[in-house]
């Protein structure tokens, strides 16, 4: 972690991202004067709003700046193209003060807040695009800005690593019981299947019978809900299940993620029998 606020630190001190706004000044986050006001304003309003997430003051913020809308997740190009031939401006300054904001609350408290963290990784991959890294001048200087863009995602990601690579599709590959030091394992990949679909913050999972009898009962499953990600604590919400005597509650685990592979570990508490029984789950990465 001291290493990442060292990197923050560099950042809001003086990287030099490529000068693309009205008042440029390289010395300053992201080459100008909105990215410096930002961290700079930010830090003043911080120590009197402690529990107030930095979102509420990044819109504030922009609100004061007459920022346009479009969604600050944005990452559709057709979108963002509209939106810059329309020759409405702001967006790059925007996308300044997300970054800013995000890495002064790093350098300042060692932590992005999560709806903040979300957002300055999805304006980072859009400052990413072709359609906005070809706004930066010369080649060198779009080159310059792609690397520096990189660069703080690879900050975000060495910061978070985990909950980045758990997004995405799983299937279910084997379930393991072990029950007084007994243990058994199911085979997921014979007769049935399930994914698991992770986003940001939420989960869902479906699953049904590949050789469904003559009559259609699939034996269909499915549920999901919101989750949250403490370290390698995953605690799910399961907020929709088609039996409502389980909706509301909530189940936690340990996951682990290397490479394409998933294992999520969980205590299930068998209050009849007194025991607690241990299942481990392995899941593999579906890509596209």
């Amino acid at each position: 972690m001291h290493l990442l606020l060292i990197l923050a630190c560099t950042f809001l001190l003086g990287l030099h991202f490529p000068a693309q706004s009205q008042n440029n000044d390289p010395g300053a986050p992201f080459g100008n004067e909105p990215g410096s006001e930002a961290a700079h304003a930010f830090y003043n309003w911080r120590p009197t709003h402690l529990t107030t997430s930095p979102v509420i003051f990044l819109k504030d913020l922009l609100d004061s700046w007459h920022s346009r809308p479009l969604a600050w997740d944005e990452l559709d190009t057709l979108k963002i193209k509209a939106y810059l031939i329309a020759g409405v401006p702001g967006l790059v300054i925007r996308d300044e003060a997300i970054v800013a904001v995000a890495f002064a609350q790093f350098a300042l408290e060692g932590k992005i807040d999560t709806l903040l963290e979300y957002d300055v990784t999805r304006t980072l991959q859009r400052e990413l695009l072709p359609v906005l890294t070809s706004q930066y001048g010369s080649q060198d200087q779009q080159q310059q800005h792609i690397a520096i863009m990189k660069k703080l995602l690879a900050v975000l990601n060495q910061a978070h690593p985990l909950s980045y690579s758990l997004n995405g599709t799983w299937q279910l590959i084997s379930g393991t019981m072990i029950t007084k030091g007994v243990s058994s394992v199911t085979d997921y990949t014979k007769g049935q299947q399930m994914i698991k679909i992770i986003n940001d913050s939420h989960f869902a999972f479906l699953s049904h019978d590949l050789n469904p009898p003559a009559d259609s009962s699939n034996h269909f499953d499915a549920g999901g809900g919101s989750y949250t990600l403490t370290g390698d604590q995953y605690i799910e919400h399961l907020d929709y299940y088609k039996d409502r005597n389980w909706e509301g509650k909530t189940f936690t685990f340990t996951v682990t993620v290397q490479n394409d592979t998933l294992i999520q570990k969980g205590i299930e508490k068998v209050d009849k029998e007194g025991i607690d029984r241990i299942i481990i789950e392995k899941y593999i990465r579906l890509h596209p």
